[in-house]
């Protein structure tokens, strides 16, 4: 059947809704059996007439069922670098700071490959540069997902964007936000506000961008003046889903 014939038997193609997509986005990304790619995370904040901006890089390579590599670079402000990777046998990442002050200093930690890389996050999540859902994805982490998923409500579409030969579509949810982190709605005081968060994905399910925008007001101890801080927290997604990954990536040194 032609295309013009489908479109006059069945009406034009139904564009899919928010929820639709953004289901996808998640299943996409928990039914890879590979990936590879980088997620820039770009913090800018404007205080008056002052301007700062952190960065923080990951590249992240994965294959099923246990091999992965995750690197994040920060080079704006006190740099740092968080490395780990999984041969399918052995697990190697950067110790946490507590430990590289002791005495013998210890710089890596190594121990059995995880059976899956689904979870294996959990495992150093709480030294990462950078945690948040766009990694939390790469290296698919239900813990995290769970969080994120329940914390991202309500998307709605706001608009289409073309790019090269793609779609991507824009949403807007209502996100859960905490000073402590991405908030839990279940928990009494788990979220200090809801608000906006913009999200960019393909039909496909590949997530694009993140991004939310927050205030913070604090008391200047010098000039003992109220400020109040605006921050924009925005995640570039590149990931490869389905990609060709040579295994020599994951190799432990």
């Amino acid at each position: 059947m032609t295309g013009l014939l489908a479109a006059l038997v069945f009406g034009p193609l139904s564009q899919p809704t928010a929820a639709q997509l953004w289901d996808t986005t998640f299943e996409r990304y928990k039914n890879a059996k590979s990936i590879i790619g980088t997620i820039e995370f770009v913090q800018s904040g404007v205080a008056g007439d002052l301007k700062s901006e952190s960065i923080i890089l990951t590249e992240v390579a994965a294959k099923q069922p246990n091999k992965f590599s995750i690197r994040q670079t920060k080079r704006t402000g006190q740099p740092a670098i968080f490395m780990a990777a999984s041969d399918g046998k052995q697990i190697a990442f950067t110790a946490p700071p507590d430990w590289q002050r002791m005495s013998p200093r210890a710089r890596t930690v190594y121990g059995y490959a995880p059976e899956k890389i689904e979870g294996a996050l959990d495992t150093f999540a709480s030294i990462l540069l950078d945690r948040n859902l766009p990694v939390a994805l790469a290296l698919y982490n239900p813990a995290d997902i769970k969080i994120y998923s329940q914390g991202i409500r309500a998307p709605k579409l706001v608009d289409e964007i073309k790019d090269g030969g793609r779609t991507i579509y824009h949403l807007e949810a209502s996100y859960a936000f905490s000073r402590f982190g991405p908030g839990d709605p279940t928990k009494r005081n788990g979220v200090d506000a809801w608000i906006p968060i913009q999200l960019f994905v393909t039909q496909q399910g590949d997530l694009v961008a993140m991004e939310f925008e927050e205030s913070l007001n604090f008391r200047d101890q010098r000039t003992g003046l109220n400020i109040t801080l605006n921050v924009v927290n925005r995640w570039n997604v590149n990931l490869q889903v389905d990609a060709a990954v040579d295994d020599s990536i994951f190799a432990i040194r």
